[in-house]
């Protein structure tokens, strides 16, 4: 939060900074703003390999959300499709050339896949992050590598506490987080 307006030619920056709080929605919409870009985008080469489409709750028809017999996911899965869809509603009335419905879920489907919480050190506080390959490590409630912020070279550094061999996989724990909420 208190991060500057990065797309002043797409959005104000009073209503960029009406988005406090709602770090997914900037998250997606820094994203479709690159994807936008094409070859023109710094980070072409990971735009790249983000999946063109998701399969997640968000966008489950009906009858997908009935199936997952879960009255709780249920219930969230649709909240989140009917505020989502909300969101962009707004979004298009006081954007620039809006992002459609279909990039709007996509940019959210790849920040609540592949942001994570990070730890800048006792300097910064704690905040929201995509870290390319990073974000593409699965997850092992019992594994060992782990993230940190490396302050000399200002990077994020994929560490393993304990030793690895060739051909190991490496991965990460998402935290201790239900199957209910990683489909979510």
């Amino acid at each position: 939060e208190g991060d500057k307006n990065p797309l002043p030619q797409w959005m104000s920056d009073d209503n960029w900074d009406d988005l406090k709080g709602f770090w997914n929605v900037k998250m997606a919409l820094r994203l479709i703003w690159e994807r936008r870009l094409g070859e023109k985008s710094r980070f072409r080469a990971y735009m790249r390999v983000l999946p063109e489409e998701y399969s997640t709750t968000l966008f489950f028809t009906a009858e997908e959300i009935d199936q997952l017999q879960c009255p709780q996911l249920m219930e969230c899965a649709l909240d989140d499709q009917k505020y989502f869809l909300w969101v962009w509603e707004r979004l298009v009335q006081i954007m620039e050339d809006p992002p459609s419905k279909e990039e709007f879920f996509w940019g959210l489907a790849c920040a609540g896949s592949r942001t994570f919480t990070a730890d800048f050190g006792p300097q910064e506080p704690n905040g929201e992050i995509m870290c390319p390959i990073a974000d593409m490590v699965n997850h092992n409630e019992r594994s060992a590598p782990a993230m940190r912020w490396c302050e000399d070279t200002q990077t994020f550094e994929l560490f393993s506490p304990i030793p690895l061999r060739k051909g190991d996989e490496v991965s990460i724990s998402y935290g201790n987080v239900s199957n209910a909420h990683l489909l979510h």
